[in-house]
């Protein structure tokens, strides 16, 4: 019984995992009308780099998380107003 517990909550988090990846790739469309190829780079470097300062430098896990997610929304950003718009342009 305790191996299904740990199977459903890890499937419960690997989909909204996929529900997080799924809704941005949704915003994304909705808002600026590309789709953003990009998208899951950005998604396994976020997670790489909590991972990283996770492990390396012994940082929380939750807070890792916290930081890189606005983190990477700022970098994502970045990129937008410097690559995409010249290029829709």
């Amino acid at each position: 019984m305790t191996y299904f517990i740990e199977i459903l909550i890890r499937g419960l988090m690997l989909g909204s995992l996929y529900a997080i990846v799924g809704m941005g790739l949704t915003l994304v469309w909705g808002v600026v009308g590309i789709v953003n190829i990009a998208h899951g780079e950005f998604v396994m470097l976020g997670a790489y780099f909590a991972f990283w300062a996770f492990s390396l430098l012994h940082v929380n896990p939750l807070f890792s998380f916290v930081l890189s997610v606005p983190l990477f929304f700022f970098f994502g950003m970045m990129i937008h107003k410097r690559i995409t718009e010249r290029l829709i342009k």
